[in-house]
């Protein structure tokens, strides 16, 4: 199973839903960062070896810009950002990985393909 920091942006019942599949999953809310910048948010992740899932480009850019290593980018580009469609998405694709395949990656998941950059 994944080990996943939910962004801010992305709603606290994906990670219900997610923690119903077994994953472990922290929300940005849960950790008291909801209102934190991203560096801060992106260390947190970091810190806690956790793939960090997110709407914000802000994240993609750095992790491609920044060449730090991290347990993994999931950039998400969807919508609608429901909660029901951003878990049928974010299901299939974490069901398609290993965990492990994610360090060091950015994936970026819209609803008709998966781009994969390590970095």
């Amino acid at each position: 199973m994944h080990r996943l920091f939910l962004d801010q942006n992305v709603r606290v019942e994906v990670a219900w839903g997610l923690r119903d599949d077994g994953h472990e999953v922290i929300h940005a809310s849960e950790a008291g960062l909801g209102q934190r910048d991203d560096p801060t948010v992106f260390q947190w992740a970091q810190a806690h070896r956790l793939t960090l899932v997110t709407f914000d480009i802000d994240f993609a850019e750095r992790s491609y810009w920044g060449r730090e290593p991290h347990h993994g980018i999931v950039r998400l580009r969807l919508e609608p950002q429901t909660p029901s469609h951003v878990l049928r998405v974010l299901r299939a694709f974490l069901a398609s990985r290993r965990p492990e395949s994610l360090k060091n990656t950015l994936a970026i998941v819209t609803e008709k393909k998966v781009r994969l950059r390590r970095v």
